[in-house]
């Protein structure tokens, strides 16, 4: 009989091979497996693309992490009945979701032995449980002897990818650093389609809460790029070519408020007072001053156009000009400013070009948040009782080490918090030391 005293079991489902966190998070995960070999993974994917995804972002796959289709035959629980087995339960990570034609196969491995569960944003209210995937979150929450969820409060509690860190846990042949390079450049240029408006007006706000501007400004901030366009009705102040640009970039930002007001019931509703019906509440001010920042320190610091591009089609799937590859051609149009279509397409083409340039000069700099990579991290906290409930801090090194460093600056807090029976690990940054 095996007589395996103090290991740990993490489970995986993950729908990798739509963005880039949960790349990274996997990726993350087998450079802790190679340090620790008391860790037993088990990675299971939902997207048919993320098996092989992941496989060429890993490079070598440590021996104690191992990939799979999410299919019946494959994820079902760990045999343990011939193992002296003292170590915490196994746990369950979800960072993607899972439909419902897969409930029967969900609850199969429920009930087949005692496992913990962490699921990545609030239960029914993320992508990964809500609408068709809250079944099985919800049957998961309900098996688990016990189950908590990782609430990133919109984007504000989850670091942002850098590509130092990316280099710390990717091989040197790994084409990880330049897919999350592309992922980000579309999500940081790349807007929400302005349809339902007060669903997504906050997204570039001037507020902690708007993640669309707070993602620029760590990028300005880090560049060394200022912007204050809540001074620029003193216009007298700058050159008549200032003057035009700001001019341009004020329209742009009033064609795109227009589109939000349009649509009947999900529309943004701007009130005399500047109040508006947005789901944040943010005012018409923040909308408006938080959108030209966007614009003018991401022309500023790349040259990307004026003008607003839309991250996903009208049926919701990202946009795949933003692939800059063969496979995807298509051209970027001018959508609210005067350029002609070509000259739109070779500036943002440009801009991508200076995008990559500049981040790897200055690899320190945020790029998109890593929400994936916070559920993993905690995980492996939790498994490795290391989690505990309030005051424990990751910091930017948390990458590479499992144990937290003073050579950075802290990043993250967290702190366990119950109600309504949902055990919650609610992130937030802290400021730098």
């Amino acid at each position: 009989m095996t007589t395996i005293p103090k290991c740990k079991y993490i489970d995986v489902i993950t729908d990798a091979g739509e963005e880039c966190d949960d790349e990274v998070g996997c990726v993350f995960l087998n450079s802790v497996c190679r340090k620790r070999k008391d860790i037993q993974v088990r990675v299971f994917c939902t997207n048919p693309k993320g098996k092989a995804r992941l496989i060429s972002m890993i490079g070598e796959v440590s021996e104690n992490f191992e990939l799979y289709d999410f299919t019946e035959e494959n994820f079902v629980q760990r045999d343990l009945a011939n193992i002296v087995y003292h170590g915490p339960l196994p746990l369950l990570i979800q960072i993607g979701p899972v439909m419902p034609q897969y409930l029967e196969m969900c609850g199969k491995y429920a009930d087949s032995s005692s496992f913990m569960y962490l699921l990545l944003g609030e239960l029914g209210k993320t992508l990964n449980s809500n609408k068709s995937a809250k079944g099985v979150a919800d049957l998961f929450f309900a098996k688990a002897r016990q189950s908590r969820c990782v609430h990133t409060r919109g984007g504000d509690g989850a670091p942002n990818f850098t590509v130092s860190d990316l280099a710390s846990i990717a091989s040197p042949d790994s084409p990880l650093v330049d897919h999350v390079l592309k992922i980000g450049f579309r999500n940081t240029m790349g807007r929400a389609g302005a349809f339902a408006g007060k669903f997504v007006a906050h997204l570039v706000s001037a507020f902690d809460g708007g993640a669309n501007y707070q993602t620029c400004k760590r990028i300005a901030d880090q560049l060394g790029i200022e912007s204050h366009p809540e001074t620029w009705d003193e216009l007298a102040c700058c050159g008549e070519d200032e003057h035009t640009r700001r001019r341009s970039i004020m329209r742009i930002v009033d064609s795109y408020i227009a589109d939000l007001c349009k649509a009947p019931g999900i529309g943004l509703v701007i009130n005399e007072d500047g109040t508006t019906n947005s789901i944040r509440g943010v005012s018409h001010l923040q909308i408006r001053n938080g959108y030209a920042y966007i614009l003018d320190t991401m022309n500023q610091a790349f040259g990307f156009p004026i003008d607003f591009f839309a991250s996903q089609t009208p049926d919701g799937k990202w946009d795949t000009r933003w692939e800059f590859s063969p496979e995807h051609d298509g051209v970027f149009n001018s959508t609210y400013s005067e350029f002609k279509d070509e000259d739109i397409h070779t500036q943002v083409l440009a801009s991508y070009e200076n995008w990559k340039k500049l981040m790897k000069e200055n690899p320190d700099t945020p790029t998109t948040p890593a929400y994936d990579v916070v559920a993993i991290r905690l995980g492996i906290e939790w498994v490795c009782s290391a989690l505990t409930n309030s005051g424990y801090r990751f910091r930017s090194g948390w990458f590479t080490e499992l144990k937290s460093t003073d050579k950075h600056a802290e990043l993250l807090l967290h702190d366990t918090v119950k109600s309504d029976g949902i055990e919650r690990i609610l992130t937030a940054p802290l400021p730098s030391a």
